[in-house]
């Protein structure tokens, strides 16, 4: 079981719904709601990190997260964990925010399932932990505000790059707004709006992609989403879905 971190130099407030904590420096936001989670937590805690020292990404990797920078993660308790929509639903979410904080000619896309990219460097990741038992999921954003940390073999953005970047505070704010917003579509209306908004955001239709699966690496062009959020290939003039892979960095 996660251990919770202590709770030390942390402000609360409420944010439209959210109970927002806001703590000087955290191991991983993460880890620290997870563990909440597992002690019974309601949904609707929102825990920010102004500093994070532990951060994770996708497959393991390293997150690195100097202040300044946005470490957000969120829990719901929604009534299917393991629905595959609510990947998407955080995506648009966070492009939604993003894109207010930056400047026309500079608008991010989204790569399958959920990183935020731009050009071909990565603006932003979102990390999700379920529990399918105890009916629980955390969603951590981790958002390049002020900096864009080196990654050996990885191209990096941050949104100081092209526009004058907001406090991770504002940004945690906007963050929050665009997820109950589009948390209410995917109830209401279920996945279809969420991913045509996927859609709009994600790469050209056509474009060229590389995707790593478990066993192999496969080449085609973006076909769209299927109805389940889906990545859609045209490989060798047939459709291909893959529901697990990895979009291989320079792909869009």
């Amino acid at each position: 079981m996660t251990v919770a971190a202590p709770i030390t130099d942390v402000d609360v407030c409420d944010v439209g719904g959210w109970r927002l904590e806001v703590h000087d420096s955290l191991a991983s936001t993460n880890d620290t709601l997870i563990a909440r989670a597992e002690a019974g937590q309601a949904e609707g805690l929102a825990i920010l990190a102004l500093a994070q020292t532990a951060g994770r990404g996708t497959q393991g990797r390293n997150w690195v997260a100097p202040a300044g920078n946005l470490n957000l993660s969120v829990l719901l308790r929604p009534d299917d964990v393991l629905a595959a929509g609510w990947s998407l639903v955080c995506a648009v979410a966070l492009h939604e925010a993003v894109a207010a904080i930056l400047p026309p000619a500079a608008m991010p896309r989204l790569k399958w399932p959920n990183d935020l990219m731009l050009d071909d460097a990565k603006l932003a990741g979102i990390l999700i932990e379920t529990d399918a038992r105890a009916g629980w999921m955390v969603a951590g954003f981790g958002l390049n505000l002020a900096h864009a940390p080196r990654v050996a073999g990885r191209r990096t953005a941050a949104v100081a790059d092209v526009a004058a970047a907001p406090d991770p505070r504002v940004a945690a704010r906007q963050v929050l707004a665009a997820l109950a917003r589009w948390r209410a579509v995917m109830q209401h209306d279920g996945l279809a709006p969420v991913r045509a908004a996927w859609l709009r955001a994600g790469p050209v239709p056509g474009s060229a992609l590389r995707v790593a699966l478990a066993d192999a690496v496969i080449e085609g062009g973006f076909d769209g989403l299927a109805e389940d959020g889906a990545l859609l290939l045209r490989v060798d003039g047939a459709r291909r879905a893959v529901r697990a892979g990895v979009v291989l960095e320079g792909a869009r």
